[in-house]
């Protein structure tokens, strides 16, 4: 039976407050970015199916997204200009795997996804959250719902999470990104030249173009429509040719 807006927005208990106090009291920096259109957070819910009274859908209805650790992870909301926002996708396991249906739920500054798994992908349970790593070019599930998720990112975990994506100095060089940018590492750092994370080239573009970029390096998207915003020719493929010119 598919609930009216009203229902899921109408709860005995709403997920944000407790969620303010996890952001408030986090030893991590959070920023909630606002939203810029309320009417979308009401088409998510509604397409969802997912109340307020769940992290996910509280944060869809009360922000664009949530900026943690200096922008280095971003939860996406209903989305600003700039950010996307939760959406359902098709994505594949790797250049070979199965199709599965997920909802991109954050991504952080290097091009890593995240996304709550649906069905379709052989190694994880519905609900669980999945990992897009630009070092391994591949998903692997995290073994954790998406309300664990975003206790885990708000923890000291995070660090020993990306103890292989970081380099001295990256709090100062991403937290200079403007809101929407990611930081293109080239060489990437699933070659055997990008593996020193200290030495590669690292450029501010915006999240787009970097998920177009792991889109093309692994099929990670499986592109859903030309409004996406996720031009293959804007990836991969179109920063390597610029570079050469």
């Amino acid at each position: 039976m598919t609930r009216t807006l009203h229902e899921l927005t109408h709860v005995d208990a709403p997920a944000w407050p407790g969620l303010e106090s996890m952001f408030a009291g986090s030893p991590t920096p959070v920023v909630v970015v606002p939203a810029e259109e309320p009417s979308t957070a009401d088409q998510i819910l509604e397409t969802f199916q997912v109340s307020v009274a769940s992290p996910l859908g509280a944060i869809v209805w009360n922000a664009g997204a949530v900026v943690i650790d200096d922008g280095w992870l971003t939860l996406v909301g209903s989305g600003t200009t700039t950010i996307p926002a939760a959406e359902q996708r098709t994505f594949r396991g790797g250049e070979s795997g199965p199709a599965f249906v997920a909802v991109l739920c954050a991504y952080d500054a290097v091009g890593g996804l995240f996304a709550v798994h649906g069905w379709g992908f052989p190694e994880a349970d519905p609900g669980e959250i999945l990992y897009w790593a630009p070092d391994s070019l591949d998903w692997q599930g995290l073994g954790m719902p998406h309300s664990t998720f975003v206790e885990f990112v708000l923890s000291p975990g995070l660090d020993t999470f990306y103890t292989d994506l970081r380099w001295q100095g990256w709090r100062n060089e991403v937290s200079a990104l403007k809101p929407g940018e990611g930081m293109l590492l080239y060489p990437p750092p699933s070659t055997v030249e990008g593996q020193d994370i200290a030495a590669v080239s690292k450029t501010a573009v915006p999240i787009t173009e970097l998920h177009a970029f792991a889109g093309d390096a692994s099929e990670a998207y499986v592109t859903p429509d030309p409004e996406s915003g996720l031009e293959p020719s804007r990836g991969l493929r179109g920063f390597l040719r610029r570079r050469r010119d």
